[in-house]
């Protein structure tokens, strides 16, 4: 029987467990203290099994940092919390969400992402430390087109 999971906005406490996930997973550490508080983390009885992040820029959001404890994989922790933070970006008004990968392309094109040219990627975005070291030019880049908020 799986355990219950919890997923909430990080908290200040949480950067140390959420920094040692992502090392485990030899994910980029790069930037995090500095955009932790768009950072989400799933819990379980006290402990930090999952996280994501976004950087916010102008009109676009860069989503970083999607992992997921090895031995929680594979029963929907990653596709939960990708959707928490899609559903956040749109909830801020964000128009268009990006991100690097080098393993999950098939998995993000469950969720509408596509492949584009690093070179499409808005501008802002390329401020990211994700974009500037992190991530190997090599890394698959992938763009969600959100819709925007109508104003009634």
């Amino acid at each position: 029987m799986y355990d219950t999971i919890a997923i909430r906005h990080a908290e200040a406490r949480d950067l140390e467990a959420v920094l040692a996930l992502l090392c485990n997973l030899e994910l980029p550490t790069g930037g995090v203290r500095e955009h932790f508080r768009r950072f989400f983390v799933a819990e379980s009885e006290g402990t930090i099994v999952g996280c994501v992040g976004m950087e916010v820029y102008e009109r676009a959001s860069l989503l970083r940092s999607l992992a997921v404890a090895k031995d929680r994989q594979s029963r929907g922790l990653g596709s939960q919390l990708t959707q928490y933070i899609i559903t956040e970006a749109a909830r801020l008004g964000v128009h268009e969400i990006v991100l690097l990968t080098t393993t999950a392309d098939r998995f993000f094109r469950r969720f509408g992402f596509e492949k584009i040219a690093r070179e499409e990627a808005p501008r802002d975005v390329y401020k990211s430390v994700e974009f500037q070291s992190a991530c190997p030019t090599t890394a698959t880049c992938m763009r969600l087109r959100l819709a925007p908020k109508s104003r009634d």
